[in-house]
């Protein structure tokens, strides 16, 4: 943002940083599911906005409310269901199978006073290389790329006045990824 790239910028959630310290980018896996805004913050933001040269990108996450409610879905993507399949820079799958089913489901546990959001997702990658020959650098070999996690999302917010409100998020995620030296 404003020509400071990710060493200007700050990543947050809820208003609170998560930002890695390392590399300068965010460090908090989120299931796109649980995302209710994005606010993109490039000028003239105030002090509570620190740790930003350039801007601060924040992602408010979605929180109960006094009905119950929730969404179960199953997304699946490959690349027969693909029209622009597109060459990367070294290698590219020969074929690959996305699956991600996921379910979130919130309402209130104390009516205008205390709400309940959950989410639940699994992701399963499947990428297929075929032999890739790089000029002066070799070739890469062929093999499988299989990937898979479960992410787990939970936010509780408290009411304290119709104006104060206290949230307390949780996000968890196991990773496995297997085949191709992973």
């Amino acid at each position: 943002i404003r020509g400071e790239g990710q060493e200007g910028d700050n990543y947050t959630i809820d208003g609170l940083t998560v930002r890695e310290p390392s590399t300068k980018t965010t460090a908090t896996p989120l299931p796109l599911n649980v995302i209710d805004e994005v606010q993109i913050i490039t000028d003239g933001f105030s002090p509570e906005y620190g740790q930003a040269l350039g801007g601060t990108v924040n992602v408010i996450t979605k929180s109960g409310t006094n009905d119950f409610d929730g969404e179960v879905a199953y997304l699946y993507t490959s690349d027969a269901l693909s029209n622009d399949y597109q060459q990367t820079f070294l290698a590219t799958p020969t074929d690959f199978d996305a699956q991600t089913p996921y379910i979130s489901f919130g309402g209130p546990i104390v009516k205008d006073k205390l709400r309940f959001y959950l989410s639940y997702n699994r992701s399963d990658t499947e990428d297929t290389f075929a032999p890739t020959s790089i000029a002066g650098f070799g070739t890469l070999p062929e093999g499988l790329l299989e990937d898979s996690s479960n992410t787990y999302f939970g936010k509780l917010s408290w009411a304290i006045t119709p104006n104060h409100t206290v949230s307390l998020n949780y996000t968890y995620r196991d990773r496995e990824t297997t085949g191709l030296n992973a």
